[in-house]
Parts: C-alpha cells; sequence; structure tokens
C-alpha cells in the first residue's frame, strides 16, 4: 500500500541551497523561516552522510533531498553526495530521492539520476492555468513548459519519477480535472499537500504575506490557502475517480495512509501517524530538527557538530517531541470515530479551535473527517479483501457490479410502476 512513497524513517535533508529557490513557488516553507545558512563545506556533507548511514541499523537507507530547489547545487555535488555514500555504506542499500520543480533538468541531469536510480519527485500543480497560477519564476513568467519539459526528459531516459502536487484554493476546485491531468502525463504515484500558510506580518515575495507559525498561535490564513472543506470535497472527488479505474495502478499518498490505518498498519505520512519525529532534518549548516515541517527554534534537536544523529535522535527532547502529537489532542479529536486514521493530523496545523472553543485543533479537521465519511465504505470494502488474500483493486468490480444492479433494479421498479399504474387507469375506467 506505501511502496511507492518513501519510508517515515529517512533523512530529510535541507540541501546547500537552503531557502534559495527557482520560483516563487506556493510550497517553498521556507517562506515561513528566518534566512538560512546556505553554505556546505565538504567536512559537514561528509559527517551527515557518514552519520545517517550508522544511525540506521536497517539494510536499507533513504535520503531525501529537498528545501528551497536542490538542484541548485549543481551535478558536482551530487556526484560528491553519491560517492560519499558508496563509501560508507558497509553493505546498505542507499536510496536517494529528490523532490524538484523541474526547471533546471536537462539530459545530463536525467543521466545522472538513471545511472545512480533516484526517485525524482516533481512539483507540479495541474495543468498550464492551474500550475502557473502560482508558480511562477523570479521574472513572474510562467514555469508549466518548463516543467513538462523536464518531465518528459525523465521519460525519455527511463528515471522513475513521480509527482507532488501543492492543493491550493484555486485548483481545489477542480479536482477531477487535476487527477486526470497528473496520471495523464504518466504519474503512477501522487502526493497531494494542502496548502496552509499562517498569516504573519512581514511582506514576503510578490507582495504575498509572509506566513510563519509558532505552534499552537492562533491566526489567519492567506487567500491561496486551501479551506479545510475545500480540501474535504477534494480529496473525496479524486477518490471516487480513483476508485473508478485505478486501484492498484495509480498510488495516491494519502489513499495508501488511509487505507493501511484501516488495516491496522502502520501510516505511510507523518501528519496522520500517532506520533512525530520519525525522520530526521538536517540542514547545510549542521543544525538538525524533528521534523522538516516543523522546523522552528523550538523543534531543533541539536548539531551534527555536537552529536551525532543517532543521539539526537534517541534523545529526552526528540521523544518528547514525538509523543506531544498524541498527547496535545482535543477532546474532540480524542472522541473521534476516525482518530485511528487521522491521530489529529500534522501539529504544525493546530491554530483553529474545536467545536467545544478548544485552542490548538486542526485547521484542516473538517476537511479530513469529510473525506473518512466519504471513503469510509470503499475503504472497509478494500480492507475486507485483503483480509480474505485478495487484492484492493478487486473493489473496483464489485462496486462497478453494485452499481449496475442497482441500475437494474431501479429500472424493475419503474417497470412494475407504470405497470400498476396502467392497471389502476384501466380499472377506474370500467374497462
Amino acid at each position: 500500500m506505501s511502496e511507492p512513497f518513501a519510508s517515515l524513517s529517512h533523512c530529510r535533508v535541507v540541501t546547500a541551497s537552503g531557502s534559495r529557490c527557482v520560483a516563487d513557488s506556493c510550497d517553498c516553507f521556507h517562506l515561513e523561516r528566518d534566512k538560512l545558512d546556505s553554505e556546505i563545506d565538504d567536512s559537514q556533507l561528509e559527517c551527515l552522510i557518514q552519520q545517517y548511514i550508522e544511525a540506521n541499523a536497517s539494510g536499507e537507507v533513504t535520503f531525501c533531498w529537498q528545501g528551497g530547489e536542490p538542484t541548485l547545487m549543481g551535478l558536482a555535488f551530487f556526484n560528491k553526495v553519491v560517492g560519499l555514500q558508496q563509501r560508507y555504506s558497509d553493505g546498505r542499500t542507499i536510496r536517494n530521492v529528490i523532490q524538484t520543480d523541474g526547471t533546471r533538468i536537462n539530459d545530463e541531469w536525467c543521466e545522472f539520476f538513471r545511472r545512480h536510480e533516484f526517485l525524482v519527485v516533481i512539483s507540479i500543480d495541474g495543468p498550464a492555468d492551474l500550475h502557473d497560477f502560482y508558480r511562477l519564476n523570479k521574472g513572474e513568467k510562467a514555469t508549466y513548459r518548463r516543467v513538462m519539459d523536464a518531465i518528459e526528459r525523465l521519460k525519455l531516459h527511463g528515471v522513475r519519477f513521480s509527482t507532488l502536487t501543492i492543493v491550493h484554493a484555486e485548483n481545489a476546485k477542480f479536482p477531477k480535472r487535476m487527477y486526470d491531468f497528473l496520471v495523464g502525463i504518466g504519474s503512477k504515484a501522487i502526493q497531494f499537500v494542502p496548502l496552509v500558510e499562517k498569516l504573519g506580518a512581514r511582506p514576503a515575495l510578490n507582495g504575498l504575506t509572509q506566513a510563519y507559525s509558532l505552534l499552537g498561535n492562533k491566526s489567519g490564513v492567506t487567500q491561496r490557502s486551501v479551506s479545510s472543506d475545500g480540501y474535504g470535497r477534494f480529496l473525496s472527488d479524486v477518490f471516487d475517480r480513483w476508485l473508478q479505474k485505478d486501484v492498484g495502478q495509480v498510488h495516491v499518498d494519502m489513499f495508501d495512509s488511509v487505507l493501511s490505518a484501516w488495516c491496522d498498519q502502520p501510516s505511510s505520512l507523518c501528519v496522520l501517524s500517532p506520533a512525530c519525529g520519525y525522520s530526521q532534518a538536517p540542514e547545510a549548516n549542521g543544525n538538525v530538527y524533528h521534523c522538516l515541517d516543523c522546523a522552528y527554534p523550538q523543534t531543533k534537536s541539536g548539531s551534527i557538530h555536537k552529536q551525532t544523529l543517532a543521539e539526537m535522535k534517541s534523545s529526552a527532547t526528540t521523544v518528547e517531541f514525538s509523543l506531544n502529537k498524541q498527547r496535545r489532542l482535543t477532546g474532540q479529536c480524542q472522541s473521534c470515530s476516525y482518530r485511528f486514521a487521522c491521530h489529529g493530523g500534522c501539529p504544525k496545523h493546530r491554530f483553529s479551535s474545536s467545536q467545544s472553543g478548544e485552542a490548538q485543533h486542526n485547521y484542516l479537521c473538517e476537511g479530513f473527517r469529510q473525506f473518512f465519511r466519504h471513503s469510509a465504505s470503499a475503504m472497509r470494502l478494500m480492507r475486507d479483501l485483503i483480509a480474505r488474500g485478495r487484492a484492493p483493486s478487486d473493489a473496483m468490480f464489485i462496486l462497478q457490479r453494485q452499481q449496475v444492479v442497482t441500475a437494474e433494479l431501479a429500472s424493475s421498479s419503474d417497470v412494475l410502476c407504470s405497470l400498476e399504474s396502467d392497471s389502476a387507469c384501466k380499472c377506474g375506467s370500467g374497462m
């Protein structure tokens, strides 16, 4: 269920590009952060790679490269990376995932990705009009065409790729169009990330208000943020489309994760897991955070120059951060029938109020509940199929047959009603 997506236990590296981006993208979480140190020297890089490999007891180690735009580091940097990984692998299998906006990918990059078996996660927010609604480069020029060129190059070179789509206020209005587009460009593994930006007080790029977060603080959200209800409708409509024809063929991270929960299996998404801190987030300057999405001063776990990654991962502050996710649930969350699938969502989004007025409730709560209710019967069916040793994709054919039977029964009922009506008319006329 979660195979196409990177394991929760991995190293999400904010590359030395730091907060530098090619585009003023709406998924750039660094807009919520103070200026980062954007330099990394060879000794820091070697220390980071060595420590992370040694901190993993399993035979497979996954590095995820992201933050702002990792390709800005250049091929020489990543050639150095794979060389160091090979030096310290000690028999382990090393996997690399790179998240990129795709605007700098050329044939040379593609050859590198294929040679070293990188999984490339391309950020694309739909067809041209929806993608370019917010994803403009520094010169405010559209980026869609360059991203699509990158995808075609990746296909040509046989490079594995998946897609990451930011669900914002505009593209959330077109769920089925969005899904059909992503499947149409060849994406077999789709990630949907809701854009939720808290309003701050400082101006940022393109005249937008900078969004930054101090966990638990109440605030409004930017206009381009998706509403909770809009996100719920988006997921529900996409789920219906996926359920019609693509179960087992196309993997959607949210659907895989929720199905895992129905099957009493671990979630593939940290935001829907009972605890935080599965993945460490080192930055170029050596600082390490418990979580990349909540990388603020209060979630810093240390520095690779003072402690090893293994020591930080098992430290009291890391354990405290992990457990706080479930300790700080509102009463509404604790009594929710869908808690098993959600666990209160990402702490970063806990800045709304619950129905009873409790603070630190998840902004996306109603959207999640809407989707969980909508998908529940199909999720139960797929869970039961899996328990019987059958493929969850069998649900498509079962549901299609049910629709045919329902239509046939409705048609038969209409015929009977018509016959009864005709009979009543004849009796009433004395015939």
